[in-house]
């Protein structure tokens, strides 16, 4: 590529930033460049001295944090004089979103506002924005659910946050955890509500009867043969290792899919695709039905 001083001014640049970045604030990046007349080329040569690392120096934290300055920094290990590097700040940050995470603070936002190097004492400190938020509290009625049951399913915890997506998906995971368990007809909704700086999350589940797949079938599929086809099912009848067989709403929509793919990759690419779940019979007692799940191509 053409040569220009401007490229080498920027590159020299992204190298002092990247000395920077990993705590090397009185580092120097020095270019060198000798002209090459025969191949009309410019050759580079930095000159990299590192200097002494910085260390952590003082934090600060702008917000309601709900900790002391001490204290949050002692929940950042933020050690004083302890060195910087390019992960510090954002280990910092993991582990104060973790502790708030513990105190069903899901909306709780913390950010880095700045660092500033002070050079005659090497030492980077920290300006931190941290707003705890309320506590979220998360609960499931109408069905028994562990605590490390309901963090598993709804993805406002891992994702950190609490919007009406994830809470949305949080109805329709549980749906499909009691769907599995043989409750085919189980349906989830949640309401939220807001008191005394507490944030109420109520997942409503009504499980219905518990019922079996009787049979699944494939019907139209003229080209693969029938076996192969339920091969690749995740929706399974019955039988001897699984007493309720495997169903849900997630997965027979995903073994339309399926079948849609393996026949649109063998170019038939018009392929139409259906499915139906039906009650076949039901005790009347209980009420538990018996389930045949039919795939139409």
């Amino acid at each position: 590529t053409p040569f220009t001083s401007r490229k080498l001014s920027r590159s020299t640049d992204l190298l002092q930033q990247t000395l920077q970045q990993n705590g090397y604030y009185q580092g120097s990046v020095v270019p060198h460049t000798t002209l090459d007349k025969t191949d009309a080329e410019m050759n580079v040569q930095f000159e990299v001295k590192k200097g002494k690392q910085a260390r952590v120096g003082d934090v600060s934290v702008q917000g309601d944090s709900g900790m002391s300055v001490p204290t949050f920094r002692k929940k950042a290990k933020l050690k004083r004089n302890s060195k910087v590097n390019s992960d510090t700040a954002s280990c910092a940050l993991t582990r104060l979103r973790k502790h708030y995470q513990g105190e069903h603070r899901l909306e709780a936002n913390v950010s880095l506002a700045s660092g500033k190097f002070q050079k005659p004492t090497n030492r980077l400190n920290y300006d931190f924005q941290a707003d705890r938020g309320p506590v979220v509290k998360i609960v499931v009625e109408g069905a028994s659910l562990s605590e490390g049951k309901i963090r598993n399913l709804v993805p406002v915890y891992s994702e950190g946050t609490l919007d009406e997506d994830l809470l949305n998906e949080g109805s329709k995971r549980i749906r499909d955890y009691f769907q599995r368990l043989g409750y085919f007809n189980a349906k989830v909704s949640h309401t939220s509500s807001a008191s005394d700086g507490v944030t109420h999350i109520t997942y409503n589940v009504t499980r219905g009867p518990r019922d079996r797949i009787k049979s699944v079938s494939v019907s139209g599929n003229g080209y693969f043969g029938t076996w192969l086809l339920n091969q690749r099912l995740n929706v399974q009848p019955a039988s001897l290792f699984m007493r309720h067989g495997t169903y849900s709403q997630a997965l027979q929509e995903a073994d339309v899919n399926t079948l849609t793919a393996i026949y649109q990759s063998n170019w038939f690419t018009n392929v139409k695709i259906t499915s139906e779940s039906r009650v076949v019979s039901k005790d009347p007692n209980t009420g538990d039905q018996d389930i045949a799940v039919d795939y139409h191509i």
